[in-house]
């Protein structure tokens, strides 16, 4: 807008305002007398002072009175605006905390929730919420006992009226506890033991009074904390375990078996048969190949000082079960026929026992296949910058010359639950639960473990967890019970007679 416009008069200034003056008569024309009171004198007497031109505002002054009042009417609308927001905003605000209150009326509902429930922590199980109402019966806590016995490595066997959970101790003795449902009473290796409240099955589970693991059960942690309303129950580290090497003491129960002990006034007929060996499985067609009639059939030995040559070779290969091989085809793995039979036992006892992933790798091998091998072992050590009588020296510690390996007698075999791994992972082999069980009862079956720790100076190679060799039951069992290779074992034969 342009504030310079002239004012609406014509061009020309308001007149000035002056005080009025009486009308003077001129001498040739005298103005008649007119009375005021004449109507007419209203209608044509002049009024100087109402026919003056009314003064004007300059046009600014409009502009500024119009600006000013904009102003307040944008004071006013924006007074009003502030109002409005203020008063939706005080409602969403109290929208907002009423919504909170809800929220926390809602959350402690479910906290309540929560805490009507125990929480099961078994390692290796998932996480177990039991209600509160099933986890306390008549003032005691009650746990999962199948999930430990899961963690303990215990195998089951149930029936109507009760189930018994079995395993071997690492002295080779079998042990058992035997639960009766809906009742009180329990059998440790023979022991009847009474335990504070009843056992009984839920959701295909058995549930046990918790006071029962600490009472009877050694090897294990279990812990309780009521505030957080969780059951802990993990297997007990031994002193110097390692995170990314964990090690575990032994699962024990408190009650052991009543050995008979012989009175030197008994006869032998007294003395328990070590070959009467009872399994959780039914191996009785495979009892004759475990141990069998003709004893010393099985004891050759093969190694470097006891070569023998391309010709040699049974005639009695059969196939390892696909079920315990890893390979298939022409690639699977072939033993003595009694020796895969025995071993079918083996692993079939040990599936029973919770552990199914071990399978064969190499059993049978010929001359001529050692001989690729181990050739091809002696080229990758002089890669590295040896000499051909160096790298012969170091082969020599982990795989045998033609005709020195014993997989060419067809009564060894390697297996393990380690597949296409690494060198490191395969000698870990020796920390599982899986070579635990086979190093304590692979004897029972007829084998033993062909080059075992601390015998590296007698056998010639190092210590191999995954090797295991069928001697036959009972002589498996004088190797194992008196701590001998195979090595050292012929030679005290020999030496007898």
């Amino acid at each position: 807008m342009n504030n310079n416009r002239a004012p609406k008069n014509n061009g020309t200034p308001p007149p000035r305002r002056t005080s009025p003056q009486r009308p003077q008569q001129s001498a040739g024309n005298p103005s008649p007398h007119v009375r005021p009171s004449d109507p007419n004198a209203r209608k044509t007497a002049p009024n100087t002072a109402n026919n003056s031109p009314r003064p004007q505002r300059p046009y600014g002054n409009d502009v500024a009175e119009l600006s000013s009042r904009r102003r307040y009417i944008a004071e006013k609308k924006s007074a009003r605006r502030a109002g409005i927001i203020a008063f939706f905003t005080v409602f969403l605000s109290l929208c907002l905390i009423t919504a909170g209150i809800f929220a926390l009326l809602i959350n402690k509902g479910q906290d309540t929730g929560a805490n009507d429930f125990m929480i099961m922590n078994i390692e290796g199980s998932p996480k177990v919420e039991i209600p509160m109402s099933e986890a306390y019966q008549n003032e005691m806590l009650y746990i999962d006992f199948s999930a430990v016995a899961k963690l303990c490595g215990f195998s089951a066997v149930g029936d109507a009226s009760g189930i018994t959970y079995a395993f071997t101790s690492s002295s080779g003795i079998d042990q058992y506890i035997t639960f009766r449902f809906d009742s009180n009473s329990v059998t440790v290796n023979g022991h009847d033991v009474t335990m504070e409240g009843i056992a009984f099955m839920k959701d295909e589970v058995l549930r046990i009074p918790f006071s029962f693991i600490d009472a009877n059960i050694s090897g294990l942690v279990a812990e309780v904390d009521e505030k957080e309303r969780t059951v802990t129950i993990t297997r007990e580290k031994m002193t110097g375990s390692r995170p990314d090497d964990p090690k575990y003491e032994e699962i024990v129960l408190l009650l052991q078996p009543e050995i008979p002990v012989t009175s030197p006034f008994e006869g032998e007929e007294d003395v328990p048969d070590p070959m009467d060996v009872e399994f959780i499985s039914d191996l009785s067609e495979y009892e004759q190949y475990m141990n069998p009639a003709d004893r010393d059939a099985y004891l050759i030995l093969i190694n470097k000082e006891n070569p023998v040559d391309h010709t040699f070779g049974p005639d009695d290969l059969e196939y390892v079960p696909q079920k315990y091989a890893v390979y298939s085809g022409e690639y699977q793995a072939t033993m003595r026929a009694i020796a895969a039979k025995a071993l079918t036992a083996m692993l079939t006892e040990a599936e029973n026992y919770g552990i199914n992933d071990v399978k064969v790798t190499l059993a049978y091998r010929n001359y001529w296949t050692q001989n690729w091998l181990y050739t091809g072992y002696i080229d990758e050590e002089m890669a590295k910058g040896l000499s051909r009588e160096q790298a012969e020296e170091i082969v020599k510690t982990y795989s045998a010359p033609p005709g020195c390996s014993e997989h060419q007698s067809g009564l060894g075999a390697d297996m393990h639950n380690v597949y296409f791994q690494t060198d490191k992972e395969l000698e870990d082999f020796e920390y599982t639960e899986a070579y635990k069980w086979l190093k304590d009862n692979c004897w029972k079956f007829g084998f033993v473990v062909r080059f075992p720790k601390g015998k590296e100076h007698i056998t010639g190679f190092q210590f191999e967890c995954w090797h295991y060799r069928f001697v036959g039951r009972y002589h498996a069992y004088q190797m194992y019970t008196q701590d001998l290779c195979l090595e050292e074992y012929l030679q005290k034969l020999a030496s007898e007679n």
